[in-house]
């Protein structure tokens, strides 16, 4: 019907079984919006319903940015990339590429990353992030499946007497994430990190805030598929406003969130905590 309709569509690895392309890996989840290469959105929102409210897991929570500026070049340039990739078209042309804008006076950075890249940046980044922390460390995460350095980094801070709070969906749209989800929580609590799960629906929001200095905000969850395996996108902030407009956003979903008690955790059936240990074996493609 888009195409019908004029609307130029092209898809990304699609699934072909008959060709090479198969595999389930390099997943493009990027979202990405460009209106006359001057007003650019990304962040967590895909388009669907459910993004609005009319799903079956009660609030839908997300955080979405607009950008103006020289930013946004950088933000249709990675769509042209994709696009070409996906289509073989390329955009060209001051058609697509408008002037540059004068800068505002908010320092950012666009940051693509995905599996065409030598150096896994989203990962490293994360990293980098967490293991610089002095105050504090803030994280939302609608799917949080951490891996072995990033695990590390959190514990680690939360020792070093930085306040490390994470805050996570109570219902999950994949029960089997949710569990290896959860065989991380007793090493965590443990090392002092706060857990928060939000109750009232789904947690899709994907936000990361440092200090009250500075935010990486964009479309990468908490886990290896997102973090080496798929294309993803993230804008680096460097503006205390911006970071406490994302951390009042980050209190207000606590307020909503139920604490996990480190007493009560280690409570839990030897059923689940098995279901728990299994699902984490399969961390590494989750």
């Amino acid at each position: 019907r888009l195409r019908q309709g004029g609307v130029l569509v092209a898809r990304h690895i699609p699934m072909n079984l008959l060709t090479r392309r198969w595999t389930f890996n390099f997943r493009n989840h990027r979202k990405i919006l460009v209106v006359d290469g001057a007003i650019g959105f990304m962040g967590g929102a895909n388009i669907g319903e459910e993004y609005l409210g009319r799903g079956d897991v009660g609030t839908w929570l997300d955080l979405h940015l607009e950008l103006a500026g020289p930013s946004v070049v950088h933000l249709q340039r990675i769509f042209a990339e994709d696009w070409a990739f996906a289509s073989g078209q390329p955009l060209q042309g001051d058609h697509y590429f408008r002037p540059l804008e004068s800068p505002g006076d908010i320092v950012m950075q666009i940051v693509p990353s995905g599996p065409d890249d030598e150096s896994q940046v989203m990962h490293e980044a994360f990293f980098a992030a967490i293991a610089g922390a002095v105050e504090r460390v803030r994280l939302m995460t609608p799917y949080f499946v951490p891996t072995e350095p990033l695990r590390t980094a959190l514990e680690t801070a939360a020792r070093r007497g930085v306040e490390v709070e994470i805050i996570v969906p109570g219902t999950n749209t994949k029960p089997f994430v949710r569990l290896a989800s959860h065989s991380y929580y007793g090493e965590l609590l443990d090392a002092g990190v706060k857990i928060f799960e939000f109750t009232p629906g789904f947690l899709h929001a994907k936000a990361l805030t440092i200090d009250g200095r500075w935010s990486l905000i964009g479309t990468p969850n908490f886990d290896n598929r997102s973090l080496r395996l798929n294309f993803e996108v993230a804008a680096a902030i460097y503006d205390a406003d911006i970071t406490t407009q994302a951390d009042i956003l980050f209190e207000t979903t606590r307020s909503r969130s139920e604490q996990i008690s480190p007493k009560s955790w280690r409570k839990r059936g030897l059923s689940i905590k098995v279901m728990e240990n299994f699902a984490r074996l399969f961390s590494p493609i989750l």
